[in-house]
């Protein structure tokens, strides 16, 4: 309802009213609403806003807002009430204004309701999905609408797959107390599984005595999954278009922009690729909620992995492919960049250095990026100037300037990501004048060319960049090579800087025999590989990981 309403009469006359209701079976009676106003005016008389319960025999106000704006679209006021002493067979329930104009107030989600003394709710579950050979624990949010606190029940969890057969079942035993309009989150002993696909769930509140058994029991899907393909030589991100979000992926050869998903949601404001996966990071604009960490699927679903806790708004994440480490830029709001390490195990953050967004060696940094050869680069930017290239060293955060971009890019949300395939550095930018373009950046001066315009007045605020092929080791700057070759068995290769950590190892004879195994799980430049032991002949050599791959031929006298 709002001021209009009134057209040329009194205020008083605008509300909304329920009809009649009995509720005279009840023995406690609640009333909930959600509601938001806004721009109450004060002038020349004080605004109110009043919810009245009809008892039978006159309006009696149980709520009263005065002069003041409460709640919001996305996070509206909650209120719930008791009102048991008003019970009778023609309860009703008015929302009335008395002010003045230019107003509004938006009330939703109103309930009448009892309560029973026992009641526990299986609230929301949050196990969705996995991904495969992974172990997560199911768990649940329980809320008690009950009037007496509860330390004394049980929760089951019942997996199924396709076929309907029961692969998990697990009953935890719970003392956690949880008093009336409270919740807890109790977590159940993990599951795992090798096989992709999806699966249901089911997870069931025991409490002797619940009053209300119809909402103890929740459930959903479960997604498992596996490896994916991508789209190769295609970067994936998001489309930040105003008023909508989309996930999209857009090709790196025609720069034709695919928009994959829908998502209603806050916007990424960086992306990069790992281990054959693309992750996001979205865009967070509360101080009281963390940034999260997304996996984006190769339909353009992406899945949150969890809270980044600590931080507020990331600008930029980077993976080092020649020691396994990721990293990320923060703002603090307090115009200070940071920059942190991440671990993708268990989010947790390590911090590293910072800078001022406002000092004139470095400005705001919008992203960052590492080549294959571990090293990091920025792209930030000061007011009236020219955004720039940064390298930035990985153990303290110190830059240097490398060059300009010479291109006008707005104060808005750009992104960097590398190519694996060719160690090229690209960069989702927003130029003033021309809109959203993908560019080619140059890390030996710092220019940028354009390569696509994307017709884009909006940002790709998120771009990772899907390599056409795994990376091979002789493209990298690292040079690797085998020597003595030939030998009496026992060679080094050196230079392994270039691949990230946990590398298989396999020899393989003339025949195609695979005669050695081995992995390592730590970095080092050089491996030894001892084959003294074998015939005289052409061996293979074989380095690898999910990413990257060497092979060499080898001779044994």
């Amino acid at each position: 309802m709002n001021s209009d309403e009134a057209n040329q009469n009194d205020m008083d006359e605008i509300l909304m009213l329920t009809d009649g209701l009995d509720v005279t079976g009840a023995t406690t009676l609640f009333i909930s609403f959600d509601h938001f106003m806004w721009d109450w005016d004060t002038n020349p008389t004080p605004t109110q806003g009043n919810v009245d319960i009809w008892d039978g025999t006159e309006w009696i106000t149980i709520y009263t807002a005065d002069d003041q704006d409460i709640g919001s679209w996305d996070y509206p006021d909650h209120q719930e009430i008791e009102i048991t002493e008003y019970i009778n067979d023609a309860l009703k329930v008015r929302f009335h204004y008395t002010a003045n104009w230019d107003f509004w107030w938006a009330v939703d989600n109103c309930f009448i309701y009892s309560r029973d003394n026992h009641d526990l709710v299986a609230q929301e579950k949050f196990l969705t999905w996995m991904f495969q050979d992974d172990s997560k624990n199911p768990s649940v949010e329980i809320f008690n609408f009950g009037l007496e606190s509860e330390n004394d029940y049980s929760v089951n969890c019942l997996i199924y797959n396709d076929n309907n057969e029961i692969v998990y079942d697990q009953t935890v035993e719970v003392t956690q107390t949880i008093n009336p309009d409270e919740s807890a989150i109790i977590s159940l002993p993990s599951w795992t599984t090798s096989d992709v696909g999806t699966y249901r769930d089911t997870i069931i509140v025991t409490l002797d005595g619940d009053g209300n058994l119809a909402n103890n029991k929740i459930g959903g899907e479960i997604r498992v999954i596996g490896e994916v393909e991508y789209d190769a030589g295609v970067i994936y991100g998001w489309n930040g278009s105003y008023p909508d979000n989309y996930t999209t992926k857009i090709s790196l050869q025609t720069g034709e922009v695919d928009d994959m998903q829908q998502i209603n949601a806050w916007y990424w404001t960086c992306a990069t690729y790992i281990d054959g996966r693309v992750y996001g990071i979205n865009f967070n604009n509360n101080s009281e909620v963390f940034p999260k960490l997304y996996y984006l699927n190769n339909d353009g679903m992406p899945y949150e992995i969890g809270d980044i806790e600590g931080l507020y708004m990331i600008s930029g994440i980077a993976h080092d492919i020649t020691t396994g480490k990721t990293y990320i830029t923060n703002f603090n709001y307090s115009g200070i960049y940071q920059l942190f390490e991440l671990d993708l195990d268990n989010l947790s953050t390590t911090y590293i250095g910072s800078w001022g967004s406002t000092t004139a060696e470095i400005g705001m940094m919008y992203a960052i990026a590492c080549d294959n050869n571990g090293l990091l680069y920025g792209v930030t930017k000061i007011s009236n100037e020219d955004a720039r290239l940064f390298s930035i060293n990985k153990t303290n955060a110190e830059v240097n300037e490398i060059g300009e971009l010479d291109v006008e890019i707005v104060y808005a949300n750009h992104d960097l990501s590398f190519d694996r395939e060719t160690n090229t550095l690209y960069g989702s930018l927003l130029e003033e004048t021309q809109g959203a373009g993908i560019y080619s950046i140059d890390t030996e001066n710092g220019e940028a060319t354009l390569l696509h315009d994307l017709n884009l007045d909006y940002p790709i605020t998120a771009c990772a960049v899907v390599p056409s092929k795994p990376v091979n080791i002789k493209e990298l700057d690292a040079e690797l090579f085998v020597y003595p070759n030939p030998s009496d068995g026992v060679f080094t290769i050196k230079n392994l800087q270039g691949f990230a950590n946990n590398l298989n190892v396999e020899v393989i004879d003339i025949a195609g025999r695979q005669i050695d195994n081995v992995s390592f799980s730590s970095f080092n430049s050089h491996l030894t590989i001892d084959l003294s032991n074998q015939k005289a002949g052409f061996y293979t050599v074989k380095i690898y990981n999910n990413q990257q791959s060497f092979n060499c031929e080898v001779i044994v006298k």
